[in-house]
């Protein structure tokens, strides 16, 4: 290969290299380590050599050699090694990850894109190279677990086949034989930190995450999946971002999911792989605490709407919120996601409440922050989307209630210890009950509600007992949400003012209801006594 053709070869490479976009760039020179450039090196020195050697021959500064056999040129041998070389570097490089040996590397790539605000080129980087960032991450090698258990002393008296029990100064050796070994093999503990440096650092970046939930939403599942120390906070910061975004998977999933299975519950579509990932398999939104930044979220943001009133949509006309509106609502959606979350959690049997107290919390904030100006005798069913969600919440507890009529009564999660308004956390519908309840002192109690209002809300607990009421099976948690009713939840037993209101508004309901629910309607009113 003569010096033209070596130059217009030199020049394509550059040429194609700078066509490449950012992130392409960075991940080529990533994947390069130090036998590349070795490699690399040594094809420039061997074809400049061979384009230069018939002058070093005539200055004698080389012996003659017979280096051209097999019919090759000074060309051929060139293009030959340039080929295996570029062969061998681009075999490397698709297999090359993020490893003990370019983590440092990877690091300071890393900084200074999270410093520039270059997210894309930042989470290209993450997604071609996580798995091998956490491997890193927990010393995933088997040379560094070898030396771990290496380093893990013996000091089990072992007994021979004759009897003869093994001295402790023949453990002592052992051990410390297995110590000096240990201590040549490579310890990855510093490369570890680096990686756990990267993903504090990146992972727990409001501006990455942000961007991550708008441009690769459901990676973030693909990183939550992998489990490091810092996964806790990052599904939070990931969740909020989520929230605050209305155009967000969240709630076009939300909306998505609405395919019926049965009386109260849906089909879990896997196209919602946000929803499928959490809740096919229940126990995994157990186990990150999902519910904690989702409520979170929603308990501040009513705390910000309750300083900033004038701006509160909420307290506006409903308008069209119930039909479009709520499906672009933070409030409503994650009720929606605590409907599924805790429907499914019933069904899959598992024996924890979900933080359904949630509701409650929520019901509370929104009633603190109804607009006292607005008309007690309003005909309108919902004045504001503020009653729209309180009706919600309710409805939402009462389905969680009913579906005790389509579960085996030997399930686990609904076999009742007791018929006392106490906790059971270990029981869904019981605990929704006491929610429930909680709700309701929680409207009685409000002097911004109409009387229309609580009395439909109290129509339907009534409805609702009457249905338990009427099943042998279900009798027992009738009684439950009666005394739980009576009480007003949990720590608002014997309130005479909660007990005379719902008295009240008892004696507006429908007079049939009544009748139909007269054992009910007679504790009331003789708790008022």
């Amino acid at each position: 290969m003569d010096p033209i053709n070596l130059f217009t070869v030199l020049s394509v490479i550059i040429a194609i290299y700078a066509l490449f976009p950012t992130e392409r760039r960075l991940d080529i020179l990533l994947r390069l380590g130090k036998f590349d450039w070795f490699l690399i090196i040594l094809t420039l020195l061997w074809v400049h050599f061979l384009t230069f050697y018939p002058i070093f021959e005539g200055l004698g500064i080389i012996p003659s050699m017979s280096i051209l056999l097999w019919g090759f040129n000074m060309g051929l041998a060139s293009y030959l090694m340039i080929l295996c070389s570029s062969l061998i570097i681009f075999i490397r490089s698709t297999h090359a990850v993020v490893n003990r040996s370019n983590i440092g590397k990877f690091q300071e790539l890393t900084e200074r894109l999270l410093m520039e605000k270059k997210y894309s080129d930042l989470l290209f980087l993450l997604e071609h190279h996580y798995l091998g960032l956490i491997k890193t991450y927990h010393s995933d090698y088997y040379l560094p677990r070898l030396r771990e258990r290496l380093l893990i002393p013996i000091n089990t008296i072992y007994i021979e086949s004759n009897g003869k029990i093994i001295t402790r100064r023949i453990l002592q050796i052992t051990n410390l034989i297995k110590e000096k070994f240990a201590y040549l093999l490579p310890n990855s503990k510093k490369e570890a930190k680096k990686a756990q440096d990267i993903l504090s650092r990146v992972l727990l970046s409001r501006d990455f995450i942000s961007y991550l939930s708008k441009a690769r939403p459901y990676f973030a599942l693909d990183l939550y999946r992998t489990s490091f120390g810092e996964s806790t906070e990052f599904i939070s910061l990931y969740i909020n971002s989520l929230l605050e975004d209305t155009k967000s998977i969240f709630y076009f999933e939300i909306k998505r999911n609405q395919i019926g299975l049965s009386r109260h519950r849906y089909v879990i579509d896997e196209r919602n792989k946000f929803i499928a990932y959490f809740l096919k398999d229940t126990k995994i939104a157990y186990k990150t605490s999902i519910y904690k930044p989702l409520g979170d979220f929603v308990l501040e943001m009513l705390d910000n709407l309750s300083k900033n009133p004038n701006i509160d949509l909420y307290n506006q006309s409903l308008g069209s919120f119930s039909e479009e509106g709520c499906w672009d609502s933070p409030i409503y959606c994650v009720i929606r996601f605590f409907d599924l979350m805790v429907t499914e959690a019933l069904f899959q049997n598992i024996q924890w409440h979900m933080w359904l107290f949630y509701l409650p919390m929520i019901a509370n904030k929104i009633v603190n922050n109804l607009n006292h100006s607005l008309l007690l005798g309003s005909s309108v069913e919902f004045p504001t989307p503020y009653h729209y969600l309180l009706f919600d919440i309710v409805e939402t507890l009462k389905n969680w209630i009913e579906l005790v009529t389509e579960i085996p009564t030997s399930q686990s999660n609904i076999v009742l210890n007791n018929e006392l308004a106490e906790h059971e956390n270990d029981n869904i519908p019981k605990s929704a009950i006491l929610a429930l309840s909680s709700v309701i002192f929680i409207i009685i109690t409000n002097e911004s509600l109409s009387m229309r209002f609580k009395k439909e809300i109290v129509e339907m607990v009534l409805r609702l007992w009457h249905e338990l009421n009427s099943r042998e099976s279900t009798q027992p948690f009738a009684r439950v949400l009666q005394s739980s009713i009576i009480e007003g939840g949990i720590g608002n037993r014997d309130n005479p003012y909660y007990l005379s209101r719902l008295s009240q508004v008892v004696s507006h309901i429908d007079p049939l209801l009544m009748i139909e629910n007269k054992v009910f309607v007679d504790l009331i009113n003789k708790a008022i006594l």
